[in-house]
């Protein structure tokens, strides 16, 4: 889907005029919204109801962290993004528009390509030059069922103050439950195998929870397993266990 298959040329106008107005671009993301403890985006803008999102990118801090030309050294030479750098926009942007849009979008795993019938259309190069402030916009069609959804859309990367297109990235997802969701839903229903499962899993993440550079507080998985065993299903404290960011 094209911006000019959804909006006429007085509504694009009308959105460009709102996007320019729009007075929390420059404040960054949380990072429960980017799943990442280090969002490098600014805050979403949607345009009126439509599926229509865009968000501001802090170059300094992406080309501060993502190093791919000279890891582990100071100093970064080249003055245009590498691969790498459309990653990351791309996958908080969506991260962020998903949740919006998808009840409950924590309990999903997304599985996610580039259409591999559309190359992205390259018209010109990102980089990152302070006069040259950039933009990422998102505009999506959603399918969502009952326990799945289908998504596809256009990740547009913008010169800002001209609203210069200088990229666009064609992306599909499919979204399914997370096993232990799945075996939240069974063992509400009594099944004993999913309680087992539920049990092992919370054991399996724990371990990786205490792995992390960044340890976040969350219940202690003894109180999660005693639950469990005495059939009781502690499902939003599950959900909160599970999850690798912390709200606050």
């Amino acid at each position: 889907m094209k911006l000019q298959d959804l909006l006429s040329e007085e509504e694009i106008n009308k959105y460009h005029q709102k996007w320019k107005l729009f007075n929390k671009k420059y404040n960054l993301e949380t990072p429960y919204n980017v799943h990442s403890n280090l969002p490098i985006i600014g805050q979403v803008f949607q345009f009126e109801n439509q599926p229509l999102f865009r968000a501001h990118i802090f170059k300094k801090i992406l080309k501060r962290t993502f190093d791919p030309y000279f890891i582990g050294k100071d100093g970064y030479l080249h003055s245009s993004f590498h691969l790498t750098h459309y990653f990351f926009p791309i996958e908080q942007i969506a991260h962020v528009v998903l949740s919006k849009l998808i009840p409950n979008y924590g309990n999903y795993m997304v599985i996610d390509k580039f259409d591999s019938k559309r190359p992205p259309l390259m018209k010109g190069k990102a980089n990152f030059s302070k006069n040259n402030p950039l933009s990422i916009e998102l505009l999506l069609n959603l399918n969502l069922g009952r326990n799945k959804f289908i998504v596809k859309g256009n990740a547009t990367f913008y010169e800002d103050r001209t609203n210069k297109i200088l990229q666009i990235w064609y992306l599909e997802g499919i979204g399914t439950l997370r096993n232990y969701v799945k075996n939240i839903q069974r063992a509400k229903k009594g099944g004993a195998s999913a309680i087992k499962s539920l049990i092992h899993a919370v054991e399996v993440r724990d371990i990786k929870h205490k792995k992390m550079i960044s340890l976040r507080s969350y219940i202690q998985k003894e109180n999660l397993i005693e639950s469990l065993r005495k059939g009781v299903v502690p499902e939003q404290e599950l959900h909160e266990f599970f999850s690798y960011w912390d709200k606050n």
